[in-house]
Protein backbone atom coordinates (compact mmCIF):
# COMPACT_ATOMS: atom_id res chain seq x y z
CA UNK A 1 0.00 0.00 0.00
CA UNK A 2 2.84 2.51 0.53
CA UNK A 3 4.45 1.56 -2.79
CA UNK A 4 1.20 3.21 -4.32
CA UNK A 5 0.87 5.77 -2.44
CA UNK A 6 4.05 7.22 -3.02
CA UNK A 7 3.96 6.52 -7.08
CA UNK A 8 0.45 8.31 -6.81
CA UNK A 9 2.39 11.21 -4.88
CA UNK A 10 5.11 10.90 -7.68
CA UNK A 11 2.95 10.76 -10.49
CA UNK A 12 0.83 14.02 -8.98
CA UNK A 13 4.58 15.82 -8.73
CA UNK A 14 5.12 15.30 -12.24
CA UNK A 15 1.85 15.76 -13.62
CA UNK A 16 1.99 19.78 -12.02
CA UNK A 17 5.72 19.83 -12.67
CA UNK A 18 5.08 19.01 -16.66
CA UNK A 19 3.10 21.96 -17.50
CA UNK A 20 5.40 24.55 -15.36
CA UNK A 21 8.62 22.76 -17.43
CA UNK A 22 6.75 23.68 -20.48
CA UNK A 23 6.10 27.28 -20.23
CA UNK A 24 9.48 27.87 -19.25
CA UNK A 25 11.14 26.11 -22.00
CA UNK A 26 8.80 28.03 -24.64
CA UNK A 27 8.82 31.40 -22.83
CA UNK A 28 10.64 33.69 -25.27
CA UNK A 29 13.13 35.01 -22.51
CA UNK A 30 14.24 31.21 -22.79
CA UNK A 31 14.40 31.29 -26.03
CA UNK A 32 16.47 34.18 -26.79
CA UNK A 33 17.13 36.45 -23.45
CA UNK A 34 18.41 39.52 -23.26
CA UNK A 35 21.36 38.49 -21.60
CA UNK A 36 22.25 35.53 -24.11
CA UNK A 37 21.41 37.35 -27.56
CA UNK A 38 24.09 37.68 -30.38
CA UNK A 39 23.95 41.37 -29.81
CA UNK A 40 24.51 41.21 -26.56
CA UNK A 41 27.74 38.71 -27.08
CA UNK A 42 29.75 41.75 -28.32
CA UNK A 43 31.22 45.08 -27.39
CA UNK A 44 29.23 47.31 -29.87
CA UNK A 45 31.56 51.04 -30.16
CA UNK A 46 30.59 51.43 -33.67
CA UNK A 47 30.71 55.26 -34.08
CA UNK A 48 30.05 55.91 -37.65
CA UNK A 49 29.22 54.34 -41.08
CA UNK A 50 32.52 53.60 -41.89
CA UNK A 51 33.75 52.13 -38.52
CA UNK A 52 30.56 49.93 -39.39
CA UNK A 53 31.17 48.71 -42.56
CA UNK A 54 35.05 48.55 -41.84
CA UNK A 55 34.05 46.22 -38.69
CA UNK A 56 31.98 43.91 -41.10
CA UNK A 57 34.11 43.69 -43.93
CA UNK A 58 37.39 43.28 -41.23
CA UNK A 59 35.24 40.25 -39.94
CA UNK A 60 33.83 38.30 -43.13
CA UNK A 61 37.47 38.72 -45.01
CA UNK A 62 38.21 35.33 -44.05
CA UNK A 63 34.77 34.08 -45.19
CA UNK A 64 34.50 32.28 -48.81
CA UNK A 65 31.74 31.60 -51.07
CA UNK A 66 32.22 28.34 -50.45
CA UNK A 67 31.00 28.02 -46.83
CA UNK A 68 27.72 29.70 -47.56
CA UNK A 69 25.26 27.18 -48.91
CA UNK A 70 23.26 29.99 -50.95
CA UNK A 71 23.67 33.73 -51.54
CA UNK A 72 20.89 34.51 -48.66
CA UNK A 73 22.72 32.88 -45.90
CA UNK A 74 25.49 34.84 -46.33
CA UNK A 75 23.78 38.07 -46.61
CA UNK A 76 21.53 37.10 -43.61
CA UNK A 77 24.71 36.84 -41.67
CA UNK A 78 26.01 39.77 -42.95
CA UNK A 79 22.50 41.98 -42.18
CA UNK A 80 22.19 39.86 -38.51
CA UNK A 81 26.20 42.06 -38.04
CA UNK A 82 25.63 45.44 -39.70
CA UNK A 83 22.33 45.66 -37.72
CA UNK A 84 24.27 45.15 -34.28
CA UNK A 85 24.30 48.86 -32.94
CA UNK A 86 20.45 48.53 -32.93
CA UNK A 87 20.28 45.49 -31.03
CA UNK A 88 22.51 46.02 -28.49
CA UNK A 89 21.03 47.10 -25.13
CA UNK A 90 23.14 50.25 -24.22
CA UNK A 91 24.05 51.31 -27.71
CA UNK A 92 22.64 54.67 -28.36
CA UNK A 93 20.75 52.79 -31.36
CA UNK A 94 19.11 50.37 -29.76
CA UNK A 95 15.63 50.01 -30.53
CA UNK A 96 15.05 48.26 -27.21
CA UNK A 97 13.73 45.07 -26.74
CA UNK A 98 10.93 44.60 -27.69
CA UNK A 99 11.48 45.68 -31.36
CA UNK A 100 14.89 43.94 -31.31
CA UNK A 101 12.87 40.07 -30.42
CA UNK A 102 10.81 41.40 -33.31
CA UNK A 103 13.99 41.95 -35.32
CA UNK A 104 15.75 38.87 -34.49
CA UNK A 105 13.01 35.92 -34.10
CA UNK A 106 10.96 36.97 -37.22
CA UNK A 107 12.53 39.14 -39.80
CA UNK A 108 16.14 37.92 -39.30
CA UNK A 109 14.90 33.79 -38.70
CA UNK A 110 16.44 31.81 -41.09
CA UNK A 111 13.43 29.15 -40.51
CA UNK A 112 10.71 31.91 -42.28
CA UNK A 113 13.13 33.33 -44.87
CA UNK A 114 11.31 32.17 -48.03
CA UNK A 115 7.44 32.95 -46.30
CA UNK A 116 5.58 35.94 -47.99
CA UNK A 117 5.83 39.15 -45.86
CA UNK A 118 2.64 41.08 -44.89
CA UNK A 119 3.06 44.26 -45.79
CA UNK A 120 2.38 45.77 -42.20
CA UNK A 121 5.41 43.62 -41.33
CA UNK A 122 7.58 45.20 -44.61
CA UNK A 123 6.08 48.59 -42.85
CA UNK A 124 7.15 47.74 -39.57
CA UNK A 125 10.49 46.83 -40.84
CA UNK A 126 10.90 49.93 -42.78
CA UNK A 127 9.64 52.15 -39.78
CA UNK A 128 12.52 50.29 -37.53
CA UNK A 129 15.43 49.98 -40.01
CA UNK A 130 15.59 53.40 -41.49
CA UNK A 131 14.27 55.42 -38.32
CA UNK A 132 10.91 56.69 -39.12
CA UNK A 133 9.27 57.71 -36.06
CA UNK A 134 5.72 58.24 -35.27
CA UNK A 135 6.14 62.02 -36.73
CA UNK A 136 7.63 61.00 -39.99
CA UNK A 137 5.15 57.99 -40.57
CA UNK A 138 3.20 59.65 -43.19
CA UNK A 139 6.21 59.25 -45.64
CA UNK A 140 5.94 55.09 -45.15
CA UNK A 141 1.89 55.89 -45.59
CA UNK A 142 2.62 57.22 -48.92
CA UNK A 143 5.52 55.35 -50.48
CA UNK A 144 4.06 51.65 -48.75
CA UNK A 145 0.88 51.71 -47.15
CA UNK A 146 -0.98 52.81 -49.88
CA UNK A 147 0.32 50.49 -52.20
CA UNK A 148 -0.46 47.27 -50.36
CA UNK A 149 -3.33 44.85 -51.17
CA UNK A 150 -4.83 42.46 -48.45
CA UNK A 151 -2.17 42.42 -46.21
CA UNK A 152 0.58 41.98 -49.23
CA UNK A 153 2.87 44.16 -51.20
CA UNK A 154 4.19 43.29 -55.00
CA UNK A 155 7.62 43.32 -55.75
CA UNK A 156 7.37 46.52 -57.97
CA UNK A 157 6.37 48.19 -54.97
CA UNK A 158 7.91 47.31 -52.68
CA UNK A 159 11.33 48.26 -53.77
CA UNK A 160 10.21 52.03 -55.52
CA UNK A 161 8.81 52.79 -52.27
CA UNK A 162 11.50 52.14 -50.61
CA UNK A 163 14.09 53.88 -52.83
CA UNK A 164 11.83 56.94 -52.08
CA UNK A 165 12.46 56.40 -48.76
CA UNK A 166 16.20 56.02 -48.64
CA UNK A 167 16.39 59.76 -50.61
CA UNK A 168 15.04 60.75 -47.28
CA UNK A 169 17.59 59.27 -45.20
CA UNK A 170 20.86 59.46 -47.54
CA UNK A 171 22.69 62.04 -49.69
CA UNK A 172 20.69 59.71 -52.91
CA UNK A 173 19.70 61.28 -55.87
CA UNK A 174 17.27 59.05 -57.60
CA UNK A 175 17.24 60.67 -60.79
CA UNK A 176 18.09 57.92 -63.86
CA UNK A 177 19.95 59.23 -66.35
CA UNK A 178 20.37 57.19 -70.02
CA UNK A 179 23.62 55.19 -68.52
CA UNK A 180 21.40 53.54 -66.08
CA UNK A 181 18.65 52.66 -68.49
CA UNK A 182 20.63 51.08 -70.47
CA UNK A 183 21.91 49.32 -67.63
CA UNK A 184 18.67 48.35 -66.88
CA UNK A 185 17.95 46.71 -69.85
CA UNK A 186 19.52 43.08 -68.57
CA UNK A 187 16.44 43.38 -66.58
CA UNK A 188 13.39 41.84 -69.17
CA UNK A 189 10.04 41.94 -67.43
CA UNK A 190 9.98 45.64 -66.48
CA UNK A 191 8.19 47.07 -69.58
CA UNK A 192 4.82 46.45 -68.18
CA UNK A 193 4.61 48.24 -65.19
CA UNK A 194 4.43 52.26 -64.47
CA UNK A 195 6.99 54.44 -65.54
CA UNK A 196 7.83 56.01 -62.04
CA UNK A 197 8.24 52.64 -60.73
CA UNK A 198 9.94 51.77 -63.98
CA UNK A 199 12.45 54.15 -62.47
CA UNK A 200 13.25 53.73 -59.57
CA UNK A 201 13.60 49.67 -60.00
CA UNK A 202 16.38 50.69 -62.32
CA UNK A 203 17.94 53.05 -60.29
CA UNK A 204 18.20 50.02 -57.59
CA UNK A 205 19.46 47.73 -60.11
CA UNK A 206 22.39 50.36 -60.95
CA UNK A 207 23.14 50.78 -57.20
CA UNK A 208 23.21 47.28 -56.63
CA UNK A 209 20.19 47.49 -54.29
CA UNK A 210 18.22 44.69 -56.10
CA UNK A 211 17.62 41.43 -54.39
CA UNK A 212 19.60 37.85 -55.24
CA UNK A 213 17.10 36.80 -56.79
CA UNK A 214 17.75 39.24 -59.70
CA UNK A 215 21.23 38.60 -60.13
CA UNK A 216 20.94 35.10 -61.79
CA UNK A 217 17.56 35.33 -63.83
CA UNK A 218 17.74 39.14 -64.38
CA UNK A 219 14.03 38.74 -63.93
CA UNK A 220 12.37 41.27 -61.17
CA UNK A 221 9.45 39.84 -61.37
CA UNK A 222 7.70 42.92 -60.37
CA UNK A 223 4.65 41.65 -59.70
CA UNK A 224 5.23 38.55 -57.48
CA UNK A 225 4.41 39.09 -53.96
CA UNK A 226 7.61 40.15 -51.05
CA UNK A 227 9.20 37.50 -49.06
CA UNK A 228 11.14 38.38 -46.25
CA UNK A 229 14.63 36.46 -47.72
CA UNK A 230 14.15 39.32 -50.64
CA UNK A 231 13.72 42.07 -47.90
CA UNK A 232 16.60 41.04 -46.28
CA UNK A 233 18.84 40.92 -49.37
CA UNK A 234 17.51 44.70 -49.96
CA UNK A 235 18.53 45.40 -46.63
CA UNK A 236 21.67 44.12 -46.36
CA UNK A 237 22.74 45.85 -49.86
CA UNK A 238 21.62 48.74 -48.95
CA UNK A 239 23.69 49.07 -45.51
CA UNK A 240 26.92 47.30 -46.96
CA UNK A 241 26.66 49.91 -48.92
CA UNK A 242 25.85 53.28 -47.13
CA UNK A 243 25.82 52.13 -43.62
CA UNK A 244 22.98 52.67 -41.04
CA UNK A 245 21.06 55.85 -41.50
CA UNK A 246 21.80 57.00 -38.28
CA UNK A 247 25.00 55.12 -37.16
CA UNK A 248 26.28 58.77 -36.70
CA UNK A 249 23.81 62.11 -36.72
CA UNK A 250 26.69 63.85 -39.15
CA UNK A 251 26.33 60.62 -41.42
CA UNK A 252 22.50 60.76 -41.30
CA UNK A 253 20.21 63.36 -43.30
CA UNK A 254 17.59 65.35 -41.17
CA UNK A 255 13.89 64.64 -43.09
CA UNK A 256 12.99 68.25 -44.77
CA UNK A 257 9.87 69.71 -44.87
CA UNK A 258 9.65 68.71 -48.65
CA UNK A 259 11.36 65.67 -50.81
CA UNK A 260 11.90 68.15 -53.59
CA UNK A 261 14.68 69.71 -50.83
CA UNK A 262 15.99 66.56 -49.96
CA UNK A 263 16.39 66.14 -53.85
CA UNK A 264 18.38 68.68 -54.22
CA UNK A 265 20.85 68.35 -51.40
CA UNK A 266 20.98 64.98 -53.13
CA UNK A 267 22.23 65.89 -56.27
CA UNK A 268 25.27 68.07 -55.11
CA UNK A 269 26.28 65.90 -52.54
CA UNK A 270 26.40 62.96 -55.24
CA UNK A 271 28.06 65.27 -57.60
CA UNK A 272 30.93 65.64 -55.71
CA UNK A 273 32.02 62.23 -55.01
CA UNK A 274 31.56 60.12 -57.63
CA UNK A 275 34.06 59.51 -60.48
CA UNK A 276 32.59 61.34 -62.83
CA UNK A 277 33.11 61.18 -66.71
CA UNK A 278 35.18 64.34 -66.49
CA UNK A 279 37.61 62.57 -64.15
CA UNK A 280 37.98 60.19 -66.50
CA UNK A 281 38.37 62.62 -69.58
CA UNK A 282 40.86 64.51 -67.51
CA UNK A 283 43.16 61.25 -66.81
CA UNK A 284 42.62 59.95 -70.11
CA UNK A 285 43.36 63.19 -72.15
CA UNK A 286 46.93 63.94 -69.27
CA UNK A 287 48.04 60.74 -70.25
CA UNK A 288 47.23 61.11 -74.00
CA UNK A 289 49.16 64.56 -74.28
CA UNK A 290 52.37 63.18 -72.34
CA UNK A 291 52.22 60.90 -75.30
CA UNK A 292 51.93 63.41 -77.93
CA UNK A 293 54.79 65.14 -76.46
CA UNK A 294 57.09 61.76 -76.28
CA UNK A 295 59.16 60.49 -79.29
CA UNK A 296 59.65 57.62 -77.97
CA UNK A 297 58.93 54.85 -80.10
CA UNK A 298 56.88 52.93 -77.15
CA UNK A 299 54.89 56.26 -76.53
CA UNK A 300 54.10 56.09 -80.44
CA UNK A 301 53.13 52.80 -80.21
CA UNK A 302 50.81 53.71 -77.19
CA UNK A 303 49.40 56.32 -78.39
CA UNK A 304 48.65 54.69 -81.68
CA UNK A 305 47.06 52.09 -79.58
CA UNK A 306 44.83 54.85 -77.58
CA UNK A 307 43.77 55.84 -81.31
CA UNK A 308 42.25 52.38 -82.41
CA UNK A 309 40.82 52.03 -79.31
CA UNK A 310 38.86 55.64 -79.77
CA UNK A 311 37.82 54.74 -83.24
CA UNK A 312 36.58 51.44 -82.77
CA UNK A 313 34.51 53.49 -79.54
CA UNK A 314 33.52 56.59 -82.18
CA UNK A 315 35.46 59.29 -79.85
CA UNK A 316 37.08 62.17 -81.72
CA UNK A 317 36.71 65.00 -78.87
CA UNK A 318 36.09 65.29 -75.26
CA UNK A 319 32.42 66.14 -76.08
CA UNK A 320 31.61 62.94 -77.56
CA UNK A 321 32.95 60.43 -73.96
CA UNK A 322 29.78 58.08 -74.09
CA UNK A 323 27.65 56.96 -70.69
CA UNK A 324 26.29 54.15 -72.94
CA UNK A 325 26.77 50.76 -71.55
CA UNK A 326 29.30 48.49 -73.60
CA UNK A 327 28.49 45.57 -75.31
CA UNK A 328 30.76 42.19 -75.11
CA UNK A 329 31.20 42.11 -79.12
CA UNK A 330 32.60 45.49 -79.05
CA UNK A 331 34.83 45.08 -76.08
CA UNK A 332 36.11 41.68 -77.82
CA UNK A 333 36.37 43.77 -81.19
CA UNK A 334 38.73 46.54 -78.86
CA UNK A 335 41.32 43.56 -77.22
CA UNK A 336 41.36 41.89 -80.24
CA UNK A 337 42.55 45.13 -82.50
CA UNK A 338 43.77 47.37 -79.80
CA UNK A 339 46.59 44.55 -78.37
CA UNK A 340 46.66 42.32 -81.03
CA UNK A 341 45.06 39.45 -79.68
CA UNK A 342 42.90 36.97 -81.68
CA UNK A 343 39.65 37.55 -81.83
CA UNK A 344 38.71 33.73 -80.77
CA UNK A 345 40.81 33.49 -77.78
CA UNK A 346 39.04 36.50 -76.26
CA UNK A 347 35.79 35.16 -77.20
CA UNK A 348 36.72 31.89 -75.76
CA UNK A 349 37.64 32.98 -72.49
CA UNK A 350 34.79 35.19 -71.48
CA UNK A 351 31.41 33.83 -69.47
CA UNK A 352 28.44 33.17 -71.58
CA UNK A 353 25.98 36.27 -71.68
CA UNK A 354 23.25 35.98 -73.69
CA UNK A 355 22.49 39.90 -72.50
CA UNK A 356 25.60 40.63 -74.19
CA UNK A 357 26.64 43.40 -71.70
CA UNK A 358 30.23 43.54 -70.42
CA UNK A 359 30.21 43.76 -66.44
CA UNK A 360 33.12 44.99 -64.51
CA UNK A 361 33.75 41.01 -63.72
CA UNK A 362 33.75 39.75 -66.94
CA UNK A 363 35.91 42.31 -68.16
CA UNK A 364 38.60 40.77 -65.51
CA UNK A 365 38.85 37.65 -66.52
CA UNK A 366 39.29 39.03 -70.31
CA UNK A 367 41.76 41.22 -69.22
CA UNK A 368 43.88 38.85 -67.08
CA UNK A 369 43.73 35.66 -69.52
CA UNK A 370 46.47 37.41 -71.47
CA UNK A 371 49.48 38.02 -69.69
CA UNK A 372 51.06 40.45 -72.17
CA UNK A 373 48.35 42.79 -71.42
CA UNK A 374 49.63 42.98 -67.68
CA UNK A 375 53.39 42.93 -68.76
CA UNK A 376 53.29 39.43 -67.39
CA UNK A 377 54.98 35.88 -68.52
CA UNK A 378 52.08 34.28 -67.86
CA UNK A 379 48.68 34.40 -65.99
CA UNK A 380 49.36 34.78 -62.16
CA UNK A 381 47.13 34.14 -59.31
CA UNK A 382 46.04 36.43 -56.72
CA UNK A 383 47.94 36.49 -53.36
CA UNK A 384 45.94 36.48 -49.88
CA UNK A 385 46.55 40.19 -49.18
CA UNK A 386 45.15 41.30 -52.79
CA UNK A 387 42.08 39.00 -52.33
CA UNK A 388 41.36 40.67 -48.30
CA UNK A 389 41.88 44.48 -49.29
CA UNK A 390 39.57 43.88 -52.16
CA UNK A 391 36.93 41.87 -50.79
CA UNK A 392 37.27 45.03 -47.66
CA UNK A 393 36.73 47.52 -50.52
CA UNK A 394 34.39 46.33 -52.62
CA UNK A 395 30.60 45.63 -51.91
CA UNK A 396 29.51 41.76 -53.07
CA UNK A 397 33.31 40.69 -53.95
CA UNK A 398 32.22 37.22 -53.99
CA UNK A 399 29.75 37.87 -56.98
CA UNK A 400 32.06 38.10 -59.25
CA UNK A 401 32.53 35.33 -62.07
CA UNK A 402 36.31 35.05 -61.06
CA UNK A 403 37.00 36.34 -57.58
CA UNK A 404 40.94 36.33 -58.22
CA UNK A 405 41.21 38.00 -61.06
CA UNK A 406 38.61 40.29 -60.06
CA UNK A 407 41.13 41.28 -56.95
CA UNK A 408 44.38 41.44 -60.02
CA UNK A 409 41.97 43.81 -61.40
CA UNK A 410 41.73 45.78 -58.07
CA UNK A 411 44.88 45.46 -56.81
CA UNK A 412 46.63 46.98 -60.18
CA UNK A 413 44.89 50.20 -59.92
CA UNK A 414 42.64 49.65 -63.17
CA UNK A 415 39.53 50.15 -60.92
CA UNK A 416 41.40 53.02 -58.99
CA UNK A 417 38.90 55.74 -58.64
CA UNK A 418 35.83 53.80 -60.58
CA UNK A 419 35.67 50.93 -57.86
CA UNK A 420 33.90 54.08 -55.52
CA UNK A 421 31.03 55.21 -57.52
CA UNK A 422 28.05 54.40 -55.44
CA UNK A 423 26.73 50.94 -55.69
CA UNK A 424 29.80 49.82 -57.47
CA UNK A 425 30.10 46.09 -57.42
CA UNK A 426 32.20 43.24 -59.92
CA UNK A 427 27.95 43.39 -61.64
CA UNK A 428 28.01 46.45 -62.67
CA UNK A 429 28.27 46.99 -66.64
CA UNK A 430 31.12 49.04 -67.98
CA UNK A 431 30.15 52.24 -70.19
CA UNK A 432 31.99 53.48 -73.00
CA UNK A 433 33.91 56.25 -71.23
CA UNK A 434 35.02 53.50 -68.73
CA UNK A 435 36.40 50.91 -71.00
CA UNK A 436 38.14 53.53 -73.01
CA UNK A 437 39.96 54.61 -69.24
CA UNK A 438 40.43 50.68 -68.77
CA UNK A 439 41.88 51.12 -71.94
CA UNK A 440 43.99 53.49 -71.47
CA UNK A 441 45.67 52.05 -68.00
CA UNK A 442 46.53 48.66 -69.74
CA UNK A 443 48.38 50.59 -72.20
CA UNK A 444 50.17 52.97 -69.64
CA UNK A 445 51.39 49.69 -67.47
CA UNK A 446 52.35 47.73 -70.80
Amino acid sequence: MKVRVINKTVLIALLVMIPVLSMLSCSPKTILSDDESDGDKYDITISSNSELLYSYKKNSVALTAEEYPSPLKKELDGLRYVLKPYLSAGNELFIGNYDKEYIENYFLNPDTSNLAMPATDWERVVRLLLVFDDENCQYVKTNITDYTIDDKIERKYALAGLMNLLALRYPLSLDADNEELQKSIVITDLETIEEKHKLLISKAYCLGFTDFSVDETRLFRPDAFLNRGEAISMFYRIFTNLGLPSANPDDSMVINDTVNTTKDTSSSDQTQEVYSVEDIISEYYYYKNSLLKSKKTADITKLEMLYRAEKILDIDNRSQFSRNTLDINTWIFILSEVFELENEQVKACIPNNKYNILTYDVAAISIFEFPNLTGEEKPGDVDEKELIAAREAIPQFDTAEDISRFARMFSSGILEGIHKIPGFTPKRPVNNAEALLIIMRIVKGL
